[in-house]
């Protein structure tokens, strides 16, 4: 917002692409973290809320919880589709081409 505003950089320095990567790669391990919790969290839940219709004689699959937690699987899905898009943006926002200017290193490549 300040950039847009004023056309001045708020951070300068070498060190704001690496910043760029990292937070790409911390976005992306905790898109990857959701989606494992999700489907183990799932998955153990149908578990035991099953177990727990089958102490009363019911079956879990005639219950409106199954597609509940269905939905919960679609939902896990569109956070492993997000982690999938979040990585091979990682990829290809890396800086490939050192600069042109001697004075100007970045930081990848000292």
């Amino acid at each position: 917002m300040y950039r847009a505003c004023t056309g001045k950089k708020l951070v300068r320095g070498p060190f704001l692409p690496a910043l760029y990567f990292y937070g790409d790669k911390v976005v992306a391990f905790v898109l990857a973290s959701g989606v494992g919790a999700g489907f183990l969290d799932t998955a153990d839940l149908k578990v035991a809320y099953g177990d727990f219709f089958e102490l009363f004689g019911e079956d879990f699959k005639d219950t409106p919880l199954e597609g509940f937690f269905n939905k919960g699987y679609v939902a896990t899905a569109l956070l492993a589709g997000a982690f999938l898009c979040m990585a091979i943006l990682s990829i290809f926002s890396f800086p490939r081409r050192p600069p042109t200017d001697a004075t100007n290193k970045g930081f990848f490549f000292r």
